[in-house]
């Protein structure tokens, strides 16, 4: 009988030790994603472009992994934007590469928080950011639907 529960004992053991020392194996990847959000606006409170805002069409392509490739598109015409970046669930981190003919490319950096899963594709979403140039601050919002007032309609 000691025999019996001293091999059992011994078998539960090593069979524990081999999973535990098995890698970890993903069992499905994140759907990716591709979201049109009709109303993006950033306005620069302080800094040398303290007035200075960007209206217009936010295009994001989110892949399996949260990274985001994009442009967006300004109200009125004009070149689009590149947009590069990263998004974790409900947070988003974006890159704006601002680039004129006659000026070095310059980035405006963003952090946010959407209402929902950005991959959702369905919420409002803002925060903070900096640039184009150094000590320029502001925020940004953008959401699926314009609203009547240039903002974001109601519900997203």
């Amino acid at each position: 009988m000691k025999i019996k529960l001293m091999a059992l004992v011994l078998v539960a053991l090593l069979s524990g030790a081999y999973l535990a020392l098995q890698p970890a194996r993903v069992t499905h990847a994140d759907a990716a994603a591709s979201c049109t959000l009709e109303y993006f606006r950033a306005d620069v409170a302080q800094g040398p472009n303290k007035g200075l805002s960007l209206l217009g069409k936010l295009k994001l392509d989110i892949d399996s992994n949260g990274g985001v490739t994009g442009a967006l598109t300004p109200d009125g015409g004009g070149a689009d934007i590149k947009v590069a970046g990263q998004v974790n669930g409900r947070a988003i981190n974006l890159a704006f590469e601002v680039a004129q003919a006659d000026q070095p490319t310059r980035y405006i950096f963003g952090v946010g928080s959407a209402w929902n899963d950005v991959k959702d594709c369905n919420s409002v979403l803002g925060g903070p950011f900096a640039g184009p140039d150094s000590g320029d601050l502001g925020d940004w919002l953008s959401c699926v639907r314009r609203g009547a007032k240039d903002d974001c309609a109601r519900g997203g």
